[in-house]
This record gives structure tokens, sequence and C-alpha cells, in this order.
């Protein structure tokens, strides 16, 4: 009979304990299989779980490869191991050890970056919900807003379409492939290349994005920022605007993609 998962709130303090014995004694973390027999979880899921949770409060950091080393707050003493609950901030609680580790201003960086990247995880998390209740997937959900931004009587090419996209989106044929089966793009010739086929959303498709669109409103990925005072949306839009120009100028332009 396999073990029971350790108790989410009473265990937490036991699982670090228990990876703190083993990074004495091996010097490594090790990989998620392995955690998951450490800790007494059936799945690596489950595991990955409360890794996830230790990255966010800094006890676990990341190195190249997927792979795990100690975080910042992985010997300090963790009085709130065992106080875990639904309104515990652990962003919070790795910025009080941050504080007494790291540079004042990183920390204060920190504890932006890192709320902004678990918000923007949850969001994607909402969007891929949001889809799935209409049978698609974001990315085919993004290929129809696409189409539906470029106007309800124009066509363009699968490749050029990708120009248009406002998010990063990999596996574009197939997604084409499968709008298409769905019967919610067609292909149509070009008129002025016959060799060559475009795509553009129909009215089926645009009923289907119509309602996606209507569905939102009530799904908490969306529901917070409408529910934001105006002057509190504009200036959250314009630091968040501010923040991508500053952090594009340094990434430099996108490398492009192959055909």
């Amino acid at each position: 009979m396999k073990a029971k998962p350790p108790d989410r709130v009473t265990d937490v303090a036991a699982m670090k304990a228990a990876l703190r014995v083993y990074h004495r004694e091996h010097r490594t973390i090790p990989a998620l299989g392995r955690l998951a027999q450490l800790w007494g979880y059936a799945s690596k899921s489950s595991a990955s779980r409360i890794v996830r949770q230790m990255v966010a409060t800094g006890f676990l950091a990341t190195a190249p490869g997927r792979r795990l080393r100690p975080g910042p707050a992985f010997d300090a003493a963790d009085p709130a191991d065992g106080q875990l609950d639904d309104d515990a901030d652990p962003i919070d609680l790795a910025v009080e050890r941050w504080t007494h580790g790291y540079p004042e201003e990183p920390s204060r960086a920190y504890d932006l970056t890192v709320r902004v990247l678990r918000i923007a995880r949850s969001i994607e998390a909402g969007m891929a919900r949001a889809a799935a209740q209409h049978g698609l997937s974001v990315g085919e959900l993004l290929v129809l807003d696409s189409l539906y931004r470029l106007g309800p009587s124009q066509v363009i090419a699968p490749t050029a379409l990708r120009r248009h996209f406002l998010l990063s989106l990999a596996g574009l044929g197939k997604r084409v492939d499968r709008l298409e089966e769905r019967g919610l793009i067609d292909r149509v010739p070009d008129a002025k290349d016959g060799r060559s086929i475009l795509i553009r959303l129909n009215d089926r498709g645009r009923d289907v994005l119509r309602r996606c669109v209507e569905d939102d409103r009530a799904e908490p990925h969306i529901s917070w920022a409408i529910s934001l005072p105006a002057a509190q949306r504009a200036a959250l839009h314009d630091i968040l605007k501010q923040a991508q120009k500053h952090i594009d100028r340094a990434d430099g332009p996108p490398a492009k993609e192959a055909p």
C-alpha cells in the first residue's frame, strides 16, 4: 500500500528538514522523482507542487538544465513552515528572508518580479481552462484572435500570421490544421499566387471567439483587471508598459524564427 502524501500544512517543515539532511549527505538537491520518494508522494506531479511553493518562498532555486539548488532561505530558520494556509503570502515571507542576505535594491525588485511571474503563470493557467471550455488550446485561441484583429475580410499566409501574435507561439501548422478541421477558419487560394494558400477567420470561428471573450468576464484571470478602478488600471498599464520596454531594449530585437 502506497504511503499517503504528507499533509500540506503540518508536514512542510518535515519535508524541508528531510531535504536539508539529504543535501548535507549528498551535497545536491535530488531530481523530482527522488524528491517524490523522499516525501512519500506517489507521483512527481504532487512533489512538483511542493517544489514550486519552495521556489516561490526562496527555499529552493532553479539552476541550469532544470536542476534545483538551495535557495537563499534554505538554511534559514523558517517559523512559518507549520503555519502555511490559504491566507499566507509566500512572497512576503520570501522578502523577509531576502532582506537578511541580499542587498536592499534586488530584494525590493524580487518582490515585484517574482509576484509578476506568479501572476503570469496563474493567468496562463486560467487562459488554458477558459479555452478548454470551448474545446480549444490557448495557442488555437491566440490564432483566432490574431485573425480577428486583421479584420473581417482579411486573409493572410500562416507564416505571416506570426507577426500578429501578442505572445510567443510555436507549432502553428498543427494549430491551423485543427482549427480548419473544426470549421473555425477557411483556407483559400492566393489570388496573386495560385500555388499559395491563405487563411481567414470565418463566421463560426468569430462566434466561438466572441463567446470565449464573453465568458472571460467571470474568469479570475480577467475579472481582477476588470474590477480595477480606471485610475489604478491606467497606472498599472503604464508601469507594465515601461517594464516591457526596458527589458526589450536590453534584450535587443527578437530572433527571427525559421520558416
